[in-house]
Protein backbone atom coordinates (compact mmCIF):
# COMPACT_ATOMS: atom_id res chain seq x y z
CA UNK A 1 0.00 0.00 0.00
CA UNK A 2 1.39 3.69 -1.02
CA UNK A 3 1.67 6.17 1.94
CA UNK A 4 1.64 9.98 1.12
CA UNK A 5 4.64 11.74 3.24
CA UNK A 6 4.11 15.08 1.58
CA UNK A 7 0.67 15.08 3.12
CA UNK A 8 1.33 17.21 6.91
CA UNK A 9 -2.28 18.13 8.02
CA UNK A 10 -2.59 21.28 9.79
CA UNK A 11 -2.51 20.10 13.85
CA UNK A 12 -2.42 23.88 15.00
CA UNK A 13 -6.13 23.75 16.50
CA UNK A 14 -6.47 26.67 19.37
CA UNK A 15 -9.17 24.41 20.76
CA UNK A 16 -6.99 21.28 21.01
CA UNK A 17 -4.46 20.59 23.14
CA UNK A 18 -1.39 18.60 21.44
CA UNK A 19 2.25 19.30 20.90
CA UNK A 20 1.66 22.10 18.63
CA UNK A 21 -0.52 24.06 20.67
CA UNK A 22 1.24 24.13 23.90
CA UNK A 23 4.25 25.95 22.63
CA UNK A 24 4.72 29.34 20.88
CA UNK A 25 4.87 29.59 16.89
CA UNK A 26 8.46 29.89 16.77
CA UNK A 27 9.40 26.19 18.39
CA UNK A 28 9.50 22.95 16.20
CA UNK A 29 8.34 20.00 18.69
CA UNK A 30 9.73 17.36 16.76
CA UNK A 31 8.21 14.43 18.52
CA UNK A 32 9.18 10.94 17.28
CA UNK A 33 6.60 10.40 19.75
CA UNK A 34 4.02 12.08 17.70
CA UNK A 35 4.51 11.83 14.22
CA UNK A 36 2.58 14.67 12.22
CA UNK A 37 1.32 12.16 9.28
CA UNK A 38 -2.16 10.61 8.93
CA UNK A 39 -2.62 7.25 10.43
CA UNK A 40 -2.94 3.84 8.10
CA UNK A 41 -5.78 4.02 6.12
CA UNK A 42 -6.76 0.56 6.75
CA UNK A 43 -6.97 1.87 10.90
CA UNK A 44 -8.95 5.09 9.66
CA UNK A 45 -11.18 2.86 7.60
CA UNK A 46 -11.90 0.62 10.87
CA UNK A 47 -11.95 3.85 12.84
CA UNK A 48 -14.82 4.90 10.61
CA UNK A 49 -16.73 1.98 10.99
CA UNK A 50 -17.04 2.02 14.11
CA UNK A 51 -18.22 5.50 14.62
CA UNK A 52 -20.96 4.84 12.12
CA UNK A 53 -21.97 1.82 13.84
CA UNK A 54 -23.10 4.65 16.48
CA UNK A 55 -22.47 3.15 19.68
CA UNK A 56 -19.58 3.69 21.74
CA UNK A 57 -20.25 1.85 24.44
CA UNK A 58 -17.30 -0.16 26.95
CA UNK A 59 -16.14 -3.30 25.66
CA UNK A 60 -13.59 -6.12 26.86
CA UNK A 61 -10.61 -7.52 25.64
CA UNK A 62 -11.50 -10.15 22.96
CA UNK A 63 -10.09 -13.63 22.50
CA UNK A 64 -9.28 -12.67 19.12
CA UNK A 65 -7.73 -9.43 19.96
CA UNK A 66 -5.82 -11.54 22.22
CA UNK A 67 -4.69 -13.98 19.87
CA UNK A 68 -4.02 -10.87 17.04
CA UNK A 69 -1.20 -9.45 19.19
CA UNK A 70 0.40 -12.77 20.00
CA UNK A 71 0.36 -14.22 16.48
CA UNK A 72 2.00 -10.39 15.52
CA UNK A 73 4.70 -11.14 18.06
CA UNK A 74 5.33 -14.50 16.66
CA UNK A 75 5.55 -12.76 12.77
CA UNK A 76 7.92 -10.40 13.87
CA UNK A 77 9.97 -11.73 15.76
CA UNK A 78 9.32 -15.20 16.28
CA UNK A 79 8.29 -15.03 19.76
CA UNK A 80 5.70 -17.47 21.11
CA UNK A 81 3.25 -15.61 23.72
CA UNK A 82 0.04 -17.18 24.93
CA UNK A 83 -2.73 -15.08 23.94
CA UNK A 84 -4.04 -15.38 27.19
CA UNK A 85 -1.10 -13.96 28.21
CA UNK A 86 -2.22 -10.73 27.20
CA UNK A 87 -4.05 -7.87 29.08
CA UNK A 88 -5.15 -4.52 27.79
CA UNK A 89 -3.31 -1.26 29.08
CA UNK A 90 -4.61 2.22 28.14
CA UNK A 91 -1.14 2.79 26.82
CA UNK A 92 2.09 2.67 28.49
CA UNK A 93 3.22 6.10 28.84
CA UNK A 94 0.80 5.80 32.41
CA UNK A 95 2.60 2.33 33.18
CA UNK A 96 5.44 3.42 32.77
CA UNK A 97 6.31 7.01 34.52
CA UNK A 98 3.27 6.50 37.34
CA UNK A 99 4.73 3.71 38.60
CA UNK A 100 6.46 5.40 41.76
CA UNK A 101 3.25 7.24 42.38
CA UNK A 102 0.95 4.18 41.99
CA UNK A 103 2.78 1.95 43.66
CA UNK A 104 4.40 4.40 46.16
CA UNK A 105 7.93 3.57 46.03
CA UNK A 106 10.71 5.92 45.26
CA UNK A 107 12.32 5.99 41.86
CA UNK A 108 16.04 5.23 41.61
CA UNK A 109 17.85 6.44 38.33
CA UNK A 110 21.03 4.10 36.77
CA UNK A 111 21.95 6.47 34.16
CA UNK A 112 23.97 5.82 30.96
CA UNK A 113 27.68 6.97 30.59
CA UNK A 114 27.98 9.42 27.73
CA UNK A 115 31.17 9.25 25.48
CA UNK A 116 32.69 11.31 22.53
CA UNK A 117 34.02 9.17 19.38
CA UNK A 118 35.17 10.91 15.78
CA UNK A 119 32.51 13.67 17.00
CA UNK A 120 29.66 10.83 17.58
CA UNK A 121 28.01 10.53 20.72
CA UNK A 122 27.77 7.24 22.29
CA UNK A 123 25.79 6.05 25.45
CA UNK A 124 26.90 2.84 27.31
CA UNK A 125 25.75 0.92 30.71
CA UNK A 126 27.68 1.30 33.82
CA UNK A 127 27.40 -1.78 34.99
CA UNK A 128 28.87 -0.70 38.78
CA UNK A 129 26.08 1.83 39.21
CA UNK A 130 23.56 -0.94 37.62
CA UNK A 131 24.34 -3.14 40.13
CA UNK A 132 24.57 -0.53 42.86
CA UNK A 133 21.15 0.19 41.80
CA UNK A 134 19.24 -2.78 41.24
CA UNK A 135 20.11 -4.25 44.65
CA UNK A 136 17.99 -1.25 46.05
CA UNK A 137 15.04 -1.60 43.51
CA UNK A 138 11.87 -3.85 43.47
CA UNK A 139 11.16 -3.17 39.59
CA UNK A 140 13.55 -2.47 36.80
CA UNK A 141 11.74 -0.22 33.46
CA UNK A 142 13.93 -1.14 31.23
CA UNK A 143 13.08 1.08 27.61
CA UNK A 144 14.15 -0.93 24.74
CA UNK A 145 15.23 0.71 21.81
CA UNK A 146 15.89 3.32 24.55
CA UNK A 147 14.08 6.32 24.54
CA UNK A 148 15.44 8.81 23.58
CA UNK A 149 18.64 7.79 22.51
CA UNK A 150 17.45 5.26 20.27
CA UNK A 151 19.82 2.55 21.49
CA UNK A 152 18.69 -1.16 20.36
CA UNK A 153 20.53 -3.07 23.12
CA UNK A 154 22.83 -5.72 22.46
CA UNK A 155 22.19 -9.65 23.47
CA UNK A 156 24.64 -9.82 25.59
CA UNK A 157 23.48 -6.22 27.13
CA UNK A 158 20.53 -7.92 27.85
CA UNK A 159 21.31 -10.54 29.49
CA UNK A 160 23.50 -8.70 31.60
CA UNK A 161 20.72 -6.33 32.83
CA UNK A 162 18.47 -9.65 32.97
CA UNK A 163 21.06 -11.91 35.39
CA UNK A 164 21.80 -9.00 37.48
CA UNK A 165 17.47 -8.49 38.20
CA UNK A 166 17.12 -12.19 38.52
CA UNK A 167 19.99 -12.48 40.95
CA UNK A 168 18.30 -9.90 42.97
CA UNK A 169 15.10 -11.16 42.72
CA UNK A 170 13.75 -8.02 40.82
CA UNK A 171 11.08 -7.76 38.40
CA UNK A 172 11.66 -6.31 35.09
CA UNK A 173 9.21 -4.37 32.98
CA UNK A 174 10.21 -4.08 29.68
CA UNK A 175 9.03 -1.24 27.66
CA UNK A 176 9.27 -2.23 23.70
CA UNK A 177 7.07 0.06 21.87
CA UNK A 178 10.04 0.99 19.28
CA UNK A 179 10.28 -2.32 18.47
CA UNK A 180 9.63 -1.50 14.81
CA UNK A 181 11.19 1.76 14.37
CA UNK A 182 14.64 0.40 13.79
CA UNK A 183 17.03 1.87 10.99
CA UNK A 184 18.83 0.12 8.37
CA UNK A 185 19.57 -3.88 9.23
CA UNK A 186 19.14 -3.98 12.93
CA UNK A 187 17.27 -7.18 14.71
CA UNK A 188 15.31 -6.19 17.84
CA UNK A 189 14.28 -9.65 20.21
CA UNK A 190 12.06 -8.85 22.86
CA UNK A 191 13.72 -9.38 26.34
CA UNK A 192 11.17 -11.98 27.35
CA UNK A 193 12.18 -14.31 24.29
CA UNK A 194 16.02 -14.57 25.51
CA UNK A 195 14.99 -17.32 28.10
CA UNK A 196 12.50 -19.07 29.71
CA UNK A 197 13.83 -18.10 32.64
CA UNK A 198 14.28 -14.65 31.78
CA UNK A 199 10.52 -14.39 30.98
CA UNK A 200 9.23 -15.55 34.36
CA UNK A 201 10.58 -12.31 35.24
CA UNK A 202 9.40 -10.24 32.57
CA UNK A 203 6.32 -8.17 31.64
CA UNK A 204 6.34 -6.74 28.28
CA UNK A 205 4.45 -3.53 27.60
CA UNK A 206 4.05 -3.32 23.57
CA UNK A 207 1.39 -0.81 21.40
CA UNK A 208 0.77 0.24 18.27
CA UNK A 209 0.92 3.92 19.14
CA UNK A 210 4.90 4.48 17.98
CA UNK A 211 4.64 2.06 14.99
CA UNK A 212 1.14 2.89 13.62
CA UNK A 213 0.97 7.06 15.09
CA UNK A 214 -1.82 6.28 16.79
CA UNK A 215 -0.72 7.74 20.44
CA UNK A 216 -4.05 9.60 20.63
CA UNK A 217 -6.15 5.98 20.65
CA UNK A 218 -4.72 5.01 24.60
CA UNK A 219 -4.20 1.74 23.37
CA UNK A 220 -1.48 -0.74 24.59
CA UNK A 221 -1.16 -4.21 25.39
CA UNK A 222 1.28 -5.65 28.54
CA UNK A 223 2.04 -9.38 28.39
CA UNK A 224 2.90 -12.02 30.81
CA UNK A 225 4.49 -14.79 29.42
CA UNK A 226 4.05 -16.90 32.66
CA UNK A 227 0.54 -16.88 33.68
CA UNK A 228 1.07 -18.19 37.17
CA UNK A 229 3.34 -15.22 37.83
CA UNK A 230 1.60 -12.87 36.91
CA UNK A 231 -0.99 -13.62 39.14
CA UNK A 232 2.06 -13.31 42.10
CA UNK A 233 2.57 -9.57 41.07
Amino acid sequence: MAYNFDLIPNRRNPNVLNKWTIYPKDVLPMWVADMDFPAPRPILEELHKTVEHGVLGYELLSKALQETVAARMNHLYGWKVKPEAVVATTGVVNEFHEVKNNVGIPQIDAPLVKSVSDNVLHYEIDWGVFKKQVKKAGIFLLCNPHNPLGINFSRKDLLRMAEICIENNVLIVSDEIHSELLLDDQKFTPLAKLSSEIAKHTITLIAPSKTFNVPGLFCGFASFPIKSFAKDI
